[in-house]
């Protein structure tokens, strides 16, 4: 199923594509049916209740008049969880960290008087030097939970930075609580999937970056989640979706979950022995190779509509605003 989180009438409500193109209110449809709506007040209440929310689903598609379906294009869709639960960003591509830190190197030393020669020496630095450990752990930080946001709404561009980034990932969407798991296990804590930008200021991150602890500032200005969470049985193999990123309508960036050097059942084990998987949180995969601009040398531009794809999932769409 493809879950859905909207603004109607001053509130949020959720949904369930039915048809294509097509929305099904879910309070409304349980309303009609003698419910009080309230197990589909959020989406975080949804997934906290689990597979029995999703069977009662089911139930009110095969039930469902069209007094209660809504036409996608005609309603303002948020993000599928306007505030998760948990916010967390891993490094399951380690291509991606190979490449960025070359550029992110280049972009240091921009202002030196021989840029290449600077950014040769930067690499041999501790802070652009790719550490043993991201190969034998799935490393992650911890995002900023409260300042998600949906499809089409605008990203503001952060003052203190000149150099505004995209990041190409997909979301995973934990359904259950779970500590110490197996990946077997931890397979069975997945809710769903979404699309993710991982939005950065390139040069604050490289900046706060020196402080030791991470990227900072120059990450947790703004996620984008979206465009809808399409249901961990929809999906089947996470590990088999392409990739790709459009700016105004041209293709920036293409890749694959496949190229993933941790895989996602293995690295949400490896997080629940350090903390607990909490039910409504989203884990970034982080970004696949080249799903990035920096990578290949590009800067985006305010104005600029930044476009992430994913098979089996759709279309996430944010315009940058200066």
């Amino acid at each position: 199923m493809r879950l859905y989180s909207f603004q109607s009438e001053g509130s949020v409500r959720t949904g369930v594509e039915i048809a294509d193109a097509m929305l099904l209110d879910l309070a409304a449809a349980d309303r009609a049916g003698g419910g009080d709506g309230s197990r589909y007040a959020s989406m975080l209440r949804i997934i906290e209740e689990g597979p029995s929310a999703l069977c009662a689903m089911r139930a009110l598609i095969e039930t469902a008049t069209p007094a209660h379906a809504i036409a996608l294009d005609c309603i303002q869709l948020l993000s599928p969880l306007p505030v998760p639960a948990r916010l967390r960003d891993a490094g399951m591509f380690i291509e991606h960290l190979e490449i960025i830190r070359r550029e992110l190197a280049k972009l240091a030393a921009r202002g030196a008087a021989d840029p290449e020669a600077a950014a040769l020496t930067l690499l041999e630095t501790d802070q652009f030097k790719l550490p043993e450990v991201v190969y034998r752990r799935c490393c992650y930080y911890n995002g900023n939970h409260h300042a998600v946001i949906g499809p089409d709404a605008p990203l503001a561009w952060p003052s203190e930075s000149e150099v505004l980034d995209y990041e190409l990932e997909i979301g995973v969407v934990v359904g259950r609580p779970g500590y110490d798991l197996t990946p077997e296990q931890a397979e069975g804590c997945v809710f769903g999937y979404t699309l993710m930008n991982d939005w950065s200021a390139r040069d604050l991150q490289i900046d706060v970056a020196k402080s030791g602890a991470g990227p900072c500032m120059g990450k947790d200005f703004a996620t984008s989640l979206g465009p809808c969470i399409v249901t961990a049985d929809e999906i089947g193999d996470p590990h088999d979706l392409e990739l790709s990123a459009w700016v105004d309508g041209e293709q920036w960036s293409a890749g694959s979950t496949r190229n993933m050097h941790h895989g996602v059942f293995e690295a949400l084990s490896q997080f629940s022995r350090i903390s607990p998987l909490v039910a409504g949180e989203v884990i970034g995969s982080g970004t696949c190779a080249y799903g990035s601009a920096t990578e290949q040398g590009r800067r985006l531009q305010p104005g600029q509509s930044v476009e992430l794809r994913a098979t089996g999932i759709g279309s996430l769409r944010n315009t940058i605003t200066r």
